[in-house]
């Protein structure tokens, strides 16, 4: 399921990034409604720009995500962070496509008040958001797992607190 999703996210993001570069000029702008702009920006950085020119550092990166990511995932009682890191993995990837591919990561949504900001940029985001609550939700206690142990000393099933 998590590898559809991931594949579903970079598919859109680099379908849309696609049809932005063949259609639009740089740094040209289309009103779709009100405060929402289609706008084709260059972005050589993070996101609003930071790092800019670090595209070897991206690429490297997005390499060390996946591997974590692949660590994560074949890891037994890590289940409840496969969405987050799905997400985080599938807008990674997708920006990383675009670094080694173009030298660039083409944004596109522009609320005009906001840096502009793709697909790829929004599954980060979500999945950072999604991992902290997560992170803070086992920290507090809601999620975490105590181990019991039998008469012997050997764990038995895990039970939530």
């Amino acid at each position: 399921m998590y590898l559809l999703l991931i594949l579903g996210l970079i598919a859109a993001d680099q379908g849309v990034k696609a049809l932005v570069v063949a259609k639009m000029e740089p740094y040209s702008s289309l009103e779709l409604w009100n405060f929402i702009h289609l706008t084709y920006v260059r972005n050589t950085g993070a996101a609003f720009g930071i790092l800019e020119g670090g595209r070897v550092f991206f690429i490297v990166f997005t390499l060390l995500l996946i591997a974590a990511a692949v660590f994560l995932w074949r890891k037994k009682g890590m289940e409840r962070y496969h969405l987050p890191a799905s997400l985080i993995l599938a807008g990674a990837v997708g920006n990383c496509v675009d670094r080694v591919c173009r030298g660039f990561v083409v944004d596109f949504i522009d609320f005009t008040y906001w840096p502009v900001f793709n697909i790829a940029d929004i599954a980060v985001v979500c999945g950072t958001v999604l991992l902290a609550l997560r992170i803070l939700f086992d920290q507090r206690g809601g999620g975490t797992k105590e181990r019991k142990e039998d008469a012997n000393g050997d764990p038995s099933e895990e039970q939530s607190l």
